[in-house]
């Protein structure tokens, strides 16, 4: 149960950081057109990242 727990927080983190760099990719393209709350969205990925990897360290 706590393997598959795992490997399923371990899933989500790295989705959760390709969802990020291609934020920033697209941060980099649109920051020209419309700098306002491309940064939030970076902010909300960071922390979501943050709390998978307690999870997963507190297993």
């Amino acid at each position: 149960m706590s393997t598959s727990l795992l490997l399923l927080a371990l899933l989500v983190t790295t989705l959760l950081l390709q969802l990020l760099l291609l934020q920033q990719r697209m941060t980099i393209r649109l920051r020209r057109r419309s700098p306002i709350g491309l940064d939030n969205v970076n902010m909300v990925f960071s922390r979501l990242i943050v709390l998978d990897l307690v999870f997963i360290l507190s297993m």
